[in-house]
């Protein structure tokens, strides 16, 4: 079991109309290596920016292991190591264009000792659109310049990893 989070809060976008939303459990891989985080880009749609791994938590399933399986889906590789929660909350995808909540858990992994400085990898099946393939392009990112280029929301737990 990880250890607790070190930053919990529920939110949700300040919206008076946001309880007839359908909810989404997702999970997020803040993978580390070397103070580095790993970050990828989809080249087929760039206005998607800068992400970390991330995806649908299954019926029956848990956040951590939803994390560990969506990290490995996305990039391809094995051995990641869950740290930890580093944040929980909810997140109004309307801004996005999608018409539900996000029900986010962001979790803290450890790279395997393999993987590589960069490479393209994807899903053939991606729950975020209609395309049979996603490639994705994966580089690691110097922890202190994530957030320049990260969406607000996962702010929270940047600030959670570089915590002591």
């Amino acid at each position: 079991m990880p250890p607790p989070a070190k930053h919990h809060r529920n939110y949700t976008h300040p919206t008076d109309s946001s309880g007839d939303l359908p909810t989404v459990r997702k999970a997020a891989a803040f993978v580390t290596r070397d103070r580095k985080l790993l970050v990828f880009r989809k080249p087929h749609h760039p206005g998607t920016g800068t992400q970390v791994p991330a995806g649908t938590v299954e019926p029956g399933e848990t956040p951590e292991a939803a994390v560990v399986r969506e990290a490995e889906e996305e990039t391809g590789l094995t051995g990641f190591t869950l740290l930890g929660l580093l944040d929980h909350h909810v997140v109004d995808m309307r801004p996005y264009g999608r018409r539900e909540l996000h029900d986010r858990w962001c979790y803290h992994l450890l790279a395997p000792a393999d993987a590589p400085i960069a490479w393209r990898h994807g899903e053939s099946d991606p729950s975020s659109g209609p395309d049979p393939y996603n490639p994705y392009d994966f580089s690691w990112l110097d922890l202190t310049r994530a957030p320049d280029h990260l969406r607000t929301e996962d702010h929270p737990a940047l600030s959670a990893l570089g915590e002591p």
